[in-house]
């Protein structure tokens, strides 16, 4: 009778008991759950899957085919890339765990600080040289095996000082990252540590173990397992067995089951072929481990950005290899030229230029185990960060890793070679990528129902405003767009003007001294105009000739807006003060989901603006000026608006004496990128302000990348159980609506944020 945690998807039972794991043990042979022992601890922290993007073990994910020794003097040994790497690896992990391990002084590093630990790299000989070069290809195994094994080390000094929630106090820096500042430990290794799977204690994500109470030696380190979410097999002598051993020790109470769960595992043998299903009993409620195989017809298998569902990479190579072209010849002489500039650097370094985009071709069930059976094979595109790059690139030793450059979207896709038997670029892809396309002759693709010279001319504004040379700001037409002011020269008939100062008009407007007009009937027009807001009069001289929103005005704007257009108003959000409108053009399709959802002066804004005759060009406006709106629509009943907290952007630490740079900034930019393929990235531009003007910065190196995230809003809510979702309120008829949202640590993470440890419990931000 076993009790389990974070049950495993496959449950994999040793035969007996190992009391010698150091002996004659590989790596592939410790990826299942062994009985503990009186040694290695570490080997139930094991990480599961290895993975291309990790920064720090990433240079550890080369194939056996690819250590090659190379011959020098006196024998054979492993590349100086290589072995370098490796070393600095082994110094960092072996200095950062002896030191928590042995300072921890809890009870259970006291238990295994005595322990035997599996053999380091070194002992295994990789920075050796050998008079047989198959000598040296086993040590470099088997060194790459006691890394990984060093790796879970690391893991269970961490789990050490992990609070016995593993959910330490909002705002505050984790306690073994502040002790590592203290002992010197360089900052760039903590957040190399803090973005590393090896600080990460997801359930599933570790081997775990057996724990027979009989041959366990460090039983004290249960609660460690049980705070760093460790799978755990535990062993019950009996169902009498349970009270008497929870009462002698009082660690194991969590894992107790009652006397009715008890009585059926114990009645309940495993069966099929080879006792290989077992059945699990919680509370009175049984489950079968394996389960049945999950089967859909109506999901799709995942897929990786700009990739479509179940394709595969010769597929989307043929795809983009027409994209590209078509993309290639609407570009206009400068961009070719850039296109070109990158190429030509590309091929001369063979090295990614700093803000191209990468992605590593893998199978979908090496990085979600538990899809269905028949998508586990499938090729998947996924994200590398650019920290990760060169961790892999060094693990492409040789012809291991093919790279395929694309200059027009400024990407680089990877691929192992042992999986592109069948994968070849076609003949003229490489004229696509490398040279101009001439357009004679060459299919034109088809524009989107937009006027052509309206949509070339937001394409050149977008351009100047990705690369810089365009200042941000109002059009200049920002006094009718955005207030409805009309300034039109004084009389002696309006008393109002005049009355307030007009050299504190730009204050009133937001605006550069330089930006308000420099005729002073015009200035006191405005002036009169903020009088009148100030002192709430709508009704006089001045209002009448110079506001749209007075019904004497003759541009009033109940006049002057589409026929047909649907505005509803929208009960805001609890907490929020200001009303929120929906709207509808009344040429949208039919079987648009969504609605624009806007602030009164947002709406106010779109109405004025004569151009704007649809939801998507209202999007396209919008994002040009930097506002704020949401895209919302009924959620559905299977979809739930759940509590998100990010797990793949860890916080970033920095000592009290340290000072901001630009250089802090650029170290989060990666991770910024990776956040731009989630689903509900596309929120990040929708909320305008500081938020947009940051993501359109970060968004500048790499073209192709505002068209991606246009059409992710214009596609409307994602709807992804997995991603947060912000509820706004209730319209007529009770429904909730939702659309995707940032979480708090998201927002934190495109802002710069990084957390100051003081040795107080009290953090300052920067």
């Amino acid at each position: 009778m076993f009790t389990i945690t974070n049950v495993p998807t496959r449950i994999v039972l040793p035969e007996g008991v190992d009391p010698y794991p150091l002996l004659n043990k590989s790596l592939p042979e410790m990826l299942v759950p062994r009985y503990a022992v009186s040694t290695v601890p570490e080997m139930a922290f094991i990480l599961r899957r290895k993975t291309a993007t990790d920064g720090l073990l990433s240079r550890l994910n080369i194939p056996r085919k690819s250590l090659m020794p190379v011959r020098v003097r006196d024998g054979w040994v492993l590349p100086d890339d290589i072995r370098n790497s490796w070393r600095r690896l082994e110094q960092g992990l072996m200095h950062v765990s002896m030191l928590l391990i042995l300072r921890a002084n809890t009870p259970a590093s006291m238990t295994i600080s005595g322990k035997e630990f599996w053999h380091t790299p070194t002992e295994q000989g990789y920075l050796r040289v050998h008079r047989i070069s198959q000598d040296a290809l086993y040590a470099a195994i088997r060194s790459r095996d006691a890394m990984f094994l060093l790796a879970a080390r690391c893991s269970l000094a961490i789990a050490l000082w992990l609070p016995p929630s593993n959910k330490p106090s909002e705002g505050c820096v984790p306690t073994w990252v502040s002790f590592l500042a203290l002992e010197g430990v360089h900052h760039s290794w903590i957040d190399a540590l803090l973005q590393s799977a090896i600080s990460q204690f997801d359930p599933q994500s570790r081997v775990g173990t057996l724990i027979d109470y009989h041959y366990c030696q460090w039983p004290l380190l249960i609660p460690t397992l049980l705070t760093a979410q460790v799978p755990i097999i535990f062993k019950w002598p009996s169902p009498e067995a349970v009270e008497p051993m929870c009462k002698q020790f009082p660690f194991l109470q969590p894992l107790s089951p009652t006397p009715r769960d008890a009585l059926s595992a114990f009645n309940t043998p495993p069966h099929g072929r080879d006792n290989t299903i077992f059945t699990l009993w919680r509370q009175g409620f049984q489950r079968t481990v394996p389960s049945p195989p999950r089967t859909s017809t109506q999901a799709l298998p995942p897929c990786g950005p700009f990739q479509k569902p179940g394709e595969t990479r010769q597929q989307w190579v043929e795809r983009m290899t027409n994209v590209t072209r078509a993309t290639a010849n609407r570009q206009t002489q400068t961009e070719r030229e850039a296109r070109i500039a990158r190429y030509t650097e590309y091929t001369t370094t063979k090295l990614p230029l700093p803000g191209t985009r990468a992605y590593l071709w893998v199978k979908v069930g090496d990085i979600l185990p538990d899809v269905p059976e028949a998508w586990q094979t499938l090729e998947y595109r996924e994200p590398i960060p650019r920290r990760a790059l060169p961790g892999l690139l060094l693990g492409a030793h040789g012809q291991r890793i093919q790279q395929v450059y694309n200059p027009v979207f400024d990407c680089l896709d990877l691929w192992t070679l042992e999986d592109t038997s069948n994968t070849e670029l076609p003949d003229d892809s490489a004229d696509v990528l490398s040279h101009d396309v001439e357009d004679e002759g060459q299919e034109q693709p088809t524009e989107p129902d937009f006027d052509t010279t309206t949509l070339e001319e937001e394409r050149s504004f977008h351009q100047a405003l990705l690369t810089g040379e365009y200042e941000v700001d109002f059009p200049p037409t920002w006094l009718p767009s955005w207030y409805g002011l009309h300034p039109v020269p004084c009389d002696d008939q309006t008393p109002e003007y005049g009355r307030f100062p007009s050299k504190h008009l730009h204050t009133v407007f937001g605006q550069l001294q330089n930006k308000i007009p420099s005729d002073v009937s015009l200035q006191q027009s405005m002036s009169g105009w903020a009088w009148c807001l100030f002192k709430e009069v709508y009704d006089c001289p001045t209002m009448r000739l110079c506001w749209d929103l007075n019904e004497h005005h003759p541009c009033y704007l109940l006049h002057t807006m589409p026929r047909g257009l649907q505005v509803q108003g929208h009960t805001a959000p609890t907490g929020a003060a200001r009303k929120l409108y929906t709207v509808r053009y009344p040429s949208d399709p039919p079987s648009q989901s969504w609605s624009l959802l806007l602030h009164a002066v947002t709406l106010l804004h779109l109405l004025r603006i004569n151009s704007v005759r649809s939801s998507t060009e209202a999007i396209h406006h919008l994002l040009s000026v930097g506002a704020s709106f949401n895209t919302i629509m009924k959620c559905p009943v299977d979809v739930q608006p759940t509590t998100y907290q990010p797990a793949y952007f860890p916080p970033f630490y920095r000592p009290q004496t340290h000072r901001p740079n630009a250089a802090d900034y650029e170290e989060q930019r990666p991770y910024i990128m990776g956040l731009l393929h989630k689903p509900h990235a596309r929120s990040a531009l929708m909320k305008g302000g500081i938020t947009w003007r940051l993501m359109m910065e970060v968004m500048s190196q790499s073209e192709g990348l505002w068209d991606f995230m246009v059409e992710q809003i214009c596609s409307g809510p994602s709807l992804q159980c997995d991603t947060p979702l912000r509820t706004h309120g209730q319209q007529r008829d009770s429904a909730e609506f939702v659309d995707d949202d940032l979480a708090m640590e998201e927002l934190d993470l495109i802002s710069g944020v990084y957390k100051v440890y003081t040795g107080m419990y009290q953090l300052l931000y920067y």
